[in-house]
């Protein structure tokens, strides 16, 4: 993490400022920029402390980038988070517990307005995306299973199809890397793909494309 990953952060969030209806209705003074790591970037702060910038440190865990953009920024280092603390970007770390991300749930769902709702979702979802074994495992779990069902089943739903997904890419590159070892021509290993994995023409041959040219896996 360096500072050009700093204002790449910082562009974004320039860019979601000039998308509204009209001339200044999103305000800098009103966007905050969130960098989350789980390692405290210590080159990268020694840097940005030289010169009238400022790191504020506003909770353990929380810094505060003064000086650098109008935007607010802050750097969150989530091995700092205090365990009982900013529950919902300790789901979103990579690395995050079964206690960890069961905590959120239960407290989630405690909270029945639609608004929160929604950025529970939207945290789930972000943290199954990085600690998806962790997420598979919970939503297999008796206990949570009421729970999950009735508040956040879309969020698992998802997570279980990603998981088939790439069970089933996996399956795809091993035999298009069996194949090609085999020296079977290109059209038969597509017509093989359609046959075997029910696919159409034109998603065997996308699969083709993607995995004949990556290297092949160690047998």
């Amino acid at each position: 993490m360096d500072i050009d990953v700093v204002w790449k952060v910082i562009g974004y969030a320039a860019l979601y400022k000039c998308h509204g209806n009209h001339v200044d209705e999103i305000q800098a003074k009103d966007l905050t920029a969130t960098i989350f790591r789980y390692t405290k970037p210590t080159k990268l702060f020694a840097q940005l402390s030289r010169g009238d910038k400022k790191i504020i440190e506003t909770d353990p865990g929380c810094y505060l980038i003064k000086g650098l953009a109008d935007i607010v920024l802050q750097i969150v280092v989530g091995s700092e988070l205090q365990e009982d603390d900013f529950k919902a970007l300790q789901v979103m770390k990579q690395n995050a517990t079964v206690e960890e991300v069961k905590d959120f749930i239960l407290e989630a769902a405690k909270n029945h307005e639609q608004g929160y709702r929604l950025n529970a979702e939207a945290v789930l979802r972000v943290g199954a995306m990085v600690n998806s074994e962790v997420f598979e495992k919970i939503g297999g779990e008796e206990s949570m299973g009421d729970i999950i069902m009735d508040v956040f089943k879309d969020v698992f739903k998802r997570v279980e199809e990603k998981t088939e997904e790439e069970t089933l890419e996996k399956g795809i590159k091993i035999f298009i890397e069996d194949k090609l070892d085999d020296n079977v021509p290109e059209v038969e290993i597509i017509k093989k793909l359609q046959k075997g994995y029910k696919l159409s023409a034109k998603k065997a041959t996308e699969y083709y494309n993607r995995f004949a040219k990556e290297p092949a896996a160690t047998k």
